[in-house]
């Protein structure tokens, strides 16, 4: 139903990659197990809704010049973006409307 149904964005340290996106979003990320050589982390989806992961080992390289991906800040993102620096990220384009 949705034009996306999965994303995988690319990290190369996994656990400060969940510590940062649990921190700034306030979720949990639930790893799951792949294989010895890729780490997974899964954002956790409402049934029906767009699912994703964070995704470390050979073939995911985490770059600039990427696909962007838009991630449910919730109502306000002054929230998710407040925390942004605190969790080690750097908020390149403020809020706008």
């Amino acid at each position: 139903m949705n034009a996306i149904n999965w994303f995988e964005i690319a990290v190369s340290d996994y656990d400060r990659a969940k510590t940062f996106y649990e921190k700034v979003l306030d979720i949990t990320i639930v790893p799951f197990e792949m294989s010895s050589d890729h780490q997974m982390g899964l954002f956790k989806s409402e049934a029906g809704g767009v699912g994703g992961a964070i995704m470390c080992g050979e073939g995911y390289i985490p770059s600039m010049d990427g696909a962007l991906v838009y991630l449910n800040g919730g109502e306000d993102l002054l929230a998710p973006l407040s925390r942004v620096e605190a969790a080690g990220g750097k908020v390149i384009l403020p809020k706008r409307s």
